[in-house]
């Protein structure tokens, strides 16, 4: 269990980090300087979504499932393989 000391220097690492601009922030104001307000909603969201699935499947522990199965890992591979060269070509 933490104590008092340690869930403050957490909490207040975790909102500096929280506010600090990314590069996920950085490239969304890019798209909007470059193609307008409507793309960088889409891509911010996309960039959400993509945090929410990570997050999301480590909680579920993919990350065990792949470890211990070569089996799995290999077929993530493939999928999220097929998936990148899905989106270079469209």
């Amino acid at each position: 269990m933490l104590d008092a000391g340690q869930l403050f220097t957490f909490l207040a690492a975790s909102v500096l980090l929280t506010l600090s601009p990314g590069p996920d922030v950085l490239a969304t104001i890019s798209v909007g300087l470059s193609r307008g307000w409507g793309a960088a909603v889409s891509f911010g969201v996309g960039c959400a979504l993509g945090c929410l699935l990570h997050t999301s499947a480590a909680v579920l522990g993919a990350s065990a499932i792949i470890r211990t199965s070569p089996t799995a890992y290999s077929a993530m591979k493939l999928i999220c393989g097929g998936y990148l060269a899905w989106l270079g070509l469209t």
